[in-house]
């Protein structure tokens, strides 16, 4: 991420700042599923939250692992390190370091897979995806470069996933030993994985 003190990094407080705060667009997207599932519901679509739920909770050691990592400081510690007026939209999900944005990486991994299970609403899927992140620069929570590594993170993973072969299930609901292999290497890169293999896409891709 950017320097605490580089150019950069004041210039992305300074847009932060200029945002104005849309409280309902925060809220909405601060609880991912439900912001997904609202579309869900109007188009009559079957919404796999279980399964997301696995995937969910199987790549959070991966994000946190590299938030702590690179322990970059919330805008709002920043700003008052260096003595500036700043206002956050505080939020209880908003307490980890700052890079990358776990809603960022996790909207763009959820609506990469649900896009897949359903290509004809993909293009909306991808916006509400897309929005997750957003809601988080809206909020003043996170950096827009936080943003970008946390999409580019998800698209990883997601990659990382599909070519594993997802989180199958066999006909009576029960996931195959195949998925359970799937979240036994995504541990396993949580738990062992160089940084660099972390953060590199191509290498992620290939586990």
């Amino acid at each position: 991420p950017p320097k605490n003190d580089s150019e950069e990094s004041m210039d992305e407080l300074m847009l932060l700042d200029s945002l104005p705060v849309i409280d309902e667009f925060v809220d909405t997207t601060d609880d991912i599923f439900p912001h997904f599932e609202k579309y869900f519901k109007e188009k009559d679509l079957e919404f796999p939250e279980e399964e997301l739920k696995d995937i969910v909770k199987d790549t959070s050691p991966i994000i946190l692992k590299l938030k702590y990592h690179y322990n970059r400081p919330r805008p709002q510690q920043l700003a008052n390190a260096k003595g500036l007026e700043f206002h956050e939209e505080p939020l209880d999900s908003s307490k980890t370091p700052s890079y990358p944005s776990g809603h960022a990486t996790q909207g763009r991994l959820i609506a990469n897979i649900l896009g897949d299970k359903y290509p004809e609403h993909k293009s909306e899927i991808s916006k509400l995806g897309n929005e997750i992140g957003t809601g988080r620069l809206v909020a003043k929570v996170h950096y827009p470069s936080d943003d970008l590594f946390g999409k580019e993170l998800g698209n990883s993973l997601y990659n990382f996933i599909k070519d594993k072969g997802y989180y199958l299930k066999d006909k009576d609901g029960n996931y195959t030993k195949h998925a359970e292999n799937v979240a036994n290497d995504l541990k396993e890169l949580a738990k062992n994985g160089d940084i660099d293999i972390l953060i590199g896409t191509q290498m992620l891709v290939k586990g």
